[in-house]
């Protein structure tokens, strides 16, 4: 009879402990798929703000701000012609607004207030943001690689290229713009930069005569 209560008492032993393992398993996998959530979230969150910072420096007046700002550096470093293309790039958004109009694509939210340009933000294809960054970051990644040596040249090559990339995804990320007017975007912008870049040789042929 000992035995009995004593294997009765040993299976009742077993059976606590593995309710108590189980228990901490499944606290375990709460604690571990909260963690998980909230890592989620704040990735995503990050990711977010990168996205909403490189769409708001395409935006009229950032952008314009930036342009001149450049192009009043290579002023001061005496690059005027290289200031003067800087300049010219604000041709890449204008391209862009004439499309607009002729296209009349809607987009897929709601149309976003840029000021003035408010009546051409109404319309999406191409998207204004790719043209204007694939022109001007890469006209300024031509004059790094042209002017610069060593290691300055490709981290301001790279620096060039980022935000290149990264417009594009966060246009469509924001749901301002279909995939295809980003698709579209990149590749007008590289035309004219392709353009701009051989109106600029020329230039240099013409006034520095080399």
């Amino acid at each position: 009879m000992l035995a009995v209560f004593k294997t009765i008492e040993l299976a009742a032993l077993i059976s606590t402990l593995a309710s108590l393992a189980s228990a901490g398993l499944d606290l375990g996998s709460i604690l571990h798929n909260a963690l998980s959530r909230k890592l989620r979230r704040r990735l995503m969150d990050s990711f977010e703000i990168v996205m909403l910072g490189v769409s708001e420096l395409g935006r009229p007046l950032p952008g314009m701000a930036l342009v001149a700002c450049t192009a009043a550096l290579l002023a001061l470093l005496r690059k005027r012609l290289e200031a003067v293309f800087v300049l010219a790039t604000v041709s890449g958004p204008a391209i862009s607004y004439l499309l607009k109009t002729l296209t009349r694509r809607a987009r897929p939210g709601p149309g976003f207030d840029d000021g003035i340009l408010s009546y051409f933000g109404r319309y999406s294809f191409p998207s204004g943001h790719v043209v204007f960054f694939e022109v001007f970051f890469g006209f300024l990644g031509h004059l790094a690689f042209t002017f610069l040596g060593g290691v300055y040249r490709w981290l301001l090559v790279m620096g060039c290229s980022l935000p290149i990339l990264l417009v594009g995804p966060s246009r469509v990320f924001l749901g301002a713009h279909w995939a295809s007017d980003v698709a579209g975007g990149y590749i007008i912008g590289w035309l004219w930069l392709v353009v701009l870049m051989a109106i600029y040789r020329k230039a240099i042929r013409l006034f520095r005569g080399c």
